[in-house]
Parts: C-alpha cells; sequence; structure tokens
C-alpha cells in the first residue's frame, strides 16, 4: 500500500475521530443541562411540598431582605393583606411594647442555633393583637452573606388555653389554702375555746377553794384567750371584705410624734415582761394624713407578730423621716424571716411555720389597711437576727 493512501485513511480517521469527540461534547452537555433541569424541577417539586406541608400546618417563611422582612404568600392570604415587604420600622411598631427590647436584643444575638421566641403582634387592619411563635437563626449563605430567616405560626389557641391552665392552677391553689385556712381556723378558734371553757368551768366549780392567787392567773388566761380569739375573728371580718366593697377609712392629719406616743402607750400593757419594750421619737415635727384605728390594728397586728416570734430582747417601736416620707417602724429580735419568704409575708394565708400560732392574715390585713391610707408597708428581716416592718407615708403640711 503506498504512503499516499495511509496517508488519506489516517486523515480520514482523523476527521472521524474529530467528529465523534465533538458530538459526544454536545451529546454529555445536553445530558448535563437536563440533570440541572431535572435537578432544579426536582427542588422546586421539593420547595412546593415543604410550602404545602407548612400551608396544612399553619407555618409560614420568613425571611430578611436588607431593611425589610419577607413573608410567605399564604401570610398574606390568610390575613387579607397586600402582598409586600414589611420594613423593619414597621414590624417594631406591631410588637407589644413590653416585649420590644426582648425582641430586639434575641434578633440581634441570632445565631446558626435556632431559637423559638413567643411575640404578641397588633395587626392594624384586622384591629387585633395576634400571638406568633417564631423559630429563628442566623444562615450563612453559599456567596459569603448572613441571613435571618426562619418559621412562625399563629399561637393565639395556645396563649388562650396557656391562659386557661394557669388560670385553673390558680384556682386549684386557691381551693388548697382555702381548704388548709379552714383546717387551721378550726384549730385556731378551738384551741382559746377550749382553754376558756375549761379555766372557766373550775373558777366555776371550784371558785371557794381557789387562793386569790390562782383566780387571778384563771382569770388572766381566760382573758388572754378571749382576746386572741376575738383578734382572729376580727382578722377574718376585716379580710373578708372584697375589693370595692371595702370601707374607705377616713383620714385625719396626726403628728407623727403624738401619733407613736400613743400607739407606744396602748401597747406596751401587752409586751410581756421578760422583753423589753423601746420608744423611737424621729427628730422632726411631721404630719401624716391616716386613720387613727386603721393605724392601732395595723401596729397591733405586727405586735402580736413581734412579740409571739421573739423570745429574748426588744421591741422597738419608732419612725423616722426620710427625705418626704415618714417611715413608722416596729423592730424586734426574734427568730427573723428567712429570705425565701420575704416576698410572700404578704400573701394571705401564708405562714412561715405551719405550727406557729395565727391563719395567715394578720399581714395581708396589715398590707390592705396601709394601701386604703395610702401607705406602703414592707419588711426586712434576717433569720436568727430579728425583723424590722416598716410602714411608709408622704409627709404632709401641719
Amino acid at each position: 500500500m503506498s504512503s499516499v493512501v495511509i496517508i488519506n485513511i489516517c486523515v480520514i480517521y482523523l476527521i472521524l475521530l474529530t467528529v465523534i469527540l465533538t458530538l459526544w461534547r454536545l451529546i454529555d452537555k445536553n445530558f448535563q443541562h437536563m440533570e440541572q433541569l431535572e435537578s432544579g424541577r426536582t427542588a422546586e417539586r421539593a420547595m412546593n411540598n415543604i410550602i404545602s406541608v407548612m400551608h396544612a400546618t399553619n407555618y409560614f417563611l420568613w425571611y430578611e431582605d436588607g431593611d425589610s422582612f419577607n413573608f410567605g404568600d399564604r401570610f398574606f392570604e390568610i390575613l387579607r393583606l397586600r402582598k409586600r415587604p414589611l420594613s423593619k420600622e414597621l414590624v417594631k411598631r406591631l410588637v407589644a411594647p413590653s416585649q420590644l427590647q426582648m425582641a430586639r436584643k434575641a434578633y440581634s444575638d441570632l445565631g446558626e442555633e435556632a431559637r423559638i421566641l413567643q411575640l404578641d403582634l397588633w395587626f392594624p387592619v384586622s384591629k387585633q393583637w395576634h400571638t406568633l411563635l417564631i423559630k429563628a437563626s442566623k444562615v450563612h449563605m453559599e456567596n459569603g452573606e448572613e441571613m435571618r430567616m426562619g418559621i412562625f405560626t399563629f399561637a393565639d389557641e395556645r396563649k388562650k388555653m396557656e391562659g386557661e391552665r394557669k388560670k385553673a392552677f390558680a384556682l386549684e391553689e386557691e381551693s388548697k389554702m382555702k381548704a388548709s385556712f379552714l383546717a387551721s381556723m378550726g384549730h385556731e378558734i378551738r384551741t382559746p375555746l377550749n382553754v376558756i371553757t375549761g379555766f372557766s368551768k373550775l373558777l366555776a366549780e371550784d371558785y371557794g377553794n381557789l387562793s386569790e392567787e390562782e383566780r387571778r392567773s384563771y382569770y388572766e388566761i381566760i382573758k388572754e384567750n378571749n382576746t386572741q380569739l376575738l383578734k382572729l375573728l376580727n382578722d377574718v371580718l376585716t379580710s373578708s371584705l372584697k375589693k370595692g366593697n371595702e370601707v374607705q377609712l377616713q383620714l385625719r392629719r396626726k403628728r407623727v410624734s403624738d401619733l407613736i406616743e400613743e400607739l407606744y402607750t396602748t401597747h406596751n400593757v401587752v409586751v410581756p415582761k421578760h422583753l423589753r419594750f423601746y420608744m423611737q421619737q424621729g427628730s422632726c415635727e411631721d404630719f401624716i394624713d391616716v386613720n387613727r384605728s386603721g393605724m392601732m390594728q395595723v401596729v397591733s397586728n405586727l405586735m402580736n407578730n413581734a412579740i409571739k416570734f421573739t423570745k429574748e430582747g426588744s421591741i422597738t417601736l419608732g419612725w423616722e423621716s426620710v427625705g418626704d416620707k415618714v417611715i413608722i417602724y416596729v423592730q424586734d429580735t426574734g427568730i427573723g424571716i428567712a429570705e425565701e419568704n420575704l416576698t410572700s409575708v404578704f400573701d394571705k394565708f401564708f405562714k412561715q411555720d405551719a405550727s406557729s400560732v395565727g391563719a395567715g392574715i394578720g399581714l395581708p390585713l396589715c398590707k390592705k389597711l396601709v394601701e386604703n391610707m395610702h401607705g406602703e408597708i414592707r419588711v426586712k428581716s434576717k433569720l436568727g437576727v430579728g425583723s424590722r416592718f416598716e410602714i411608709v407615708f408622704d409627709k404632709v403640711g401641719g
């Protein structure tokens, strides 16, 4: 075979190879394009499925876009709103004011780990508040940018159910407290009644055989338990007054030093001999508007508690002037109040020690009376050291 023929055959093979490679590249390119199209269709079908599931479960997509938020179409359809991005400033104005600071911090602190928030938003079109349960996170995009996005749902029913659950729980707790109170009241009333009945019977049946000292002792015991019983019943009757039906206390202007002296003289006779009872007068001549009977009842309750929980040491009744306020206080060196109980001492039926005398209504009654006189009552205490109850009033002109 001549060299010319061989060269021609080689040229033909080269041309065929070039054509085949070109066709292969075209076919491969088309295959890749078809794969991309199919991949896009698959992604689109997957996204449509996700959106359908979200719609069925009332979840909605949201994401930030510059200075605005974008929401899924279904969100606007349900609320019958015109679809448009909502500016961040507008959304801030819709958030409940009490939650705005928390929402801002949560938004700025968002990381890759999803966070769940519950926010109340006002919708001007429907003129209604809606509670939204929001799941949010920060997402890193392929182009290196970061975007905050997530899903949310309306939680109005959930919030309503939560409120009803809390209400039911509160009613159950109140019912338990009332049951405990009634049981305690039965015990508290029965004890002084039994003492009064027993010693009255002894005096009646054996009066002639008793010495004068024994008669006096029995009389004091009966008197003390009678006073305790009357105080207990008076506290119950006073505290049972419902808010709105309370008798408005008539306030009168009183010189604080005169009021303290009167209160001290009244209670001096009830302090046991083993305790020292001091009076501390302020350095000014200040005046306050109070109800004398109400103050007498408040201080009596505070004094009774101080006597009950002070085994040794002293009790001080005094007042001081601080700025435009007058502080009247009862301070003791008793057992004190545990720190975790300080916020509960004015709650109805609360007792630090379940075995202690009383029905847990004295301090709540004090709080009610003081507030009725436009004052404030507070407590400072340390376990094992003592307590100081303060009644705070505004100063007034003389």
